[in-house]
C-alpha cells in the first residue's frame, strides 16, 4: 500500500511516497465514504516517520530546501491532513472523534471566567459567564445548520459571542470559500480557538477579544447569535443588524422561536424563513428582516 504527501509551496512541489502495509492518504483522504479504522498508534508512528522522510527527502531541481523551507511545508502538510480528519469526523457523523481534534484548555478559561464575573457590569452583560465556561453548542447540531443553509462563495458568517469557537471551526472546515469571524470577551477563549484553526490551517477563519456591549458590527451575511450576552444588548445587535439589513439581505440564526432572542428581532421586524430540522431538543430559526430594500 501507499502513503503519499503532495505539498506546494509557491512554484516548490515535493511528493513522497511511502510504501508499508498500512496506509494513509493525506492528500485524498476519504470524506464522503466510511473512514477507515487505523489504529491511532500506527497512524501516529507513520505520520511522524513521514515527516522525517520529508524533511530529510526535501529536494527539487532547484537544488536543497531550507530547514526552515522545510519545516514549514512540513506544517502545511500536518494542517491539511488534521483539517481533512476533522471534515471526515464531521460528515461521517463520528462527533466525538471530531472534538478531540480541537485546543480546549479549560483551566485559563475557567479562572479568567472567574474574575470576569467579579465585574457587575460584564457580568450582567454577558449571560455567558454565568453559565459556565464549557458549554458549548454540540458539533451535530453546527454540522446540520452548515447543510441546511448551503453557503456561497464569499459569503462571511460573524459569531457573536463564539466561545471556544467550534462554530466558526465547523463552518470554516466545511466551507472553505466562507469568511468566519467569532468574537468573544473571554481571551483565553479566543486563544484557544485561534490555536484550533491553526492546528487545522483554516485560513479563513479568525477570532477577535470584542464586548459585544461596545462592538459596531462590520457587515455580514449571516449572524450566528446563541444567547452569549443580556436582552439588552440583543436588542442593541438587532438594531444594527436590522440597519445593514434594509440595503442587503442578511440572515441571523438563533435559537428557535420559543426564545427570548427570537421576540426581540420579531420586534425588529424580522421574522422566521426557514428553521433547521435538528432530532434534538435544540431548535434553530434563520431569520430574515422582512423590510428588506434592494439595491
Amino acid at each position: 500500500m501507499c502513503l503519499s504527501i503532495n505539498s506546494q509551496n509557491s512554484d516548490l512541489k515535493t511528493t513522497l511516497t511511502l510504501r508499508s502495509k498500512a496506509s494513509i492518504d493525506i492528500k485524498n483522504h476519504s470524506m464522503n465514504k466510511p473512514t477507515k479504522k487505523i489504529n491511532s498508534k500506527f497512524r501516529c508512528s507513520y505520520l511522524a516517520l513521514l515527516l522525517f522522510l520529508f524533511i530529510s527527502y526535501s529536494k527539487t531541481s532547484h537544488g536543497a530546501i531550507s530547514c526552515k523551507e522545510t519545516l514549514s511545508i512540513s506544517k502545511e502538510v500536518l494542517s491539511d491532513y488534521l483539517r481533512n480528519e476533522f471534515i471526515g469526523y464531521l460528515k461521517n457523523e463520528n462527533y466525538s472523534a471530531a472534538e478531540k481534534l480541537l485546543f480546549v484548555d479549560q483551566g485559563p478559561v475557567i479562572e479568567e471566567v472567574k474574575n470576569l464575573r467579579f465585574n457587575k457590569d460584564l457580568s450582567n452583560q454577558w449571560s455567558a459567564l454565568n453559565t459556565g465556561a464549557v458549554i458549548q453548542t454540540p458539533l451535530s447540531v453546527l454540522k446540520s445548520v452548515s447543510d441546511h443553509l448551503n453557503f456561497k462563495p464569499n459569503m462571511k458568517l460573524i459569531d457573536l459571542g463564539s466561545g471556544h469557537g467550534d462554530p466558526a471551526l465547523v463552518f470554516g472546515s466545511l466551507n472553505p470559500e466562507l469568511e468566519v469571524v467569532g468574537y468573544d470577551i473571554v481571551e483565553a477563549k479566543v486563544n484557544g480557538a485561534r490555536k484550533s484553526a491553526k492546528k487545522l490551517g483554516l485560513k479563513n477563519v479568525s477570532f477577535i477579544q470584542e464586548n459585544l456591549a461596545e462592538i459596531q458590527l462590520p457587515f455580514a451575511d449571516y449572524y450566528y447569535l446563541f444567547n452569549p450576552v443580556n436582552e439588552s444588548i440583543v436588542t442593541r445587535l438587532a438594531k444594527q443588524i436590522k440597519s445593514m439589513s434594509k440595503k442587503k439581505n442578511i440572515k441571523v440564526i438563533i435559537f428557535g422561536k420559543h426564545s427570548w432572542t427570537y421576540n426581540i428581532f420579531k420586534e425588529e421586524d424580522f421574522e422566521v424563513v426557514s428553521e433547521v430540522p435538528l432530532h434534538m431538543f435544540i431548535d434553530i430559526s434563520i431569520l430574515e428582516f422582512r423590510g428588506l430594500t434592494s439595491d
